[in-house]
């Protein structure tokens, strides 16, 4: 189950092949609540086998259910995963041990891609800002320049003014 929908093998979803073939399954960012049953069968007895789990890469020990009743993770953050389970062999201190691998993407916003494009467009914004400050200096200084001009043309009208009263 993911997101409270049942899912099969095929082409284009999550699981490929039958897990017990492929042993791995592909969530997108947000299929990252999902649910699994597994069935342990026992022919010699009708009681329910234990099983332990745990999804190594978050759970730091090992969870205890029975075979099959459904276990469920809810909101697993973007990663790989392991998810790890046994079931006690009859009669025998061992346990037959296998494990199925988890992939949830990243969502897109977080991808290299994504990290990629903010870095071009911040890149781009710090090109036309600093053009237009440059832009700006440059105009303060010819406005500075026509001010000297000016101030030196009316000294210069001045002096002549000054010049033909005398």
């Amino acid at each position: 189950m993911v997101n409270n929908e049942a899912v099969y093998p095929g082409e284009g979803g999550p699981i490929e092949a039958p897990l017990i073939e492929s042993g791995s399954v592909y969530l997108d960012y947000g299929e990252n609540s999902f649910g699994l049953t597994f069935t342990a069968i026992e022919y010699a007895t009708n009681l329910k086998k234990k099983i332990q789990y745990k999804l190594d890469g978050r759970d730091d020990f090992w969870r205890e259910s029975l075979s099959g009743q459904p276990i469920s993770f809810v909101k697993v953050p973007p990663g790989n995963y392991r998810l790890l389970y046994k079931t006690p062999v009859q009669n025998s201190n061992q346990w037959i041990e296998k494990s199925i691998s988890i992939q949830i993407a990243k969502p897109w916003w977080k991808t290299g891609w994504a990290y990629a494009t903010y870095a071009l467009v911040f890149l781009i914004g710090l090109y036309f800002f600093d053009k237009y400050q440059n832009e700006r200096i440059r105009q303060r200084k010819r406005n500075l320049a026509k001010e000297r001009e000016l101030e030196q043309a009316r000294k210069i009208k001045k002096t002549y003014d000054d010049l033909e009263v005398k």
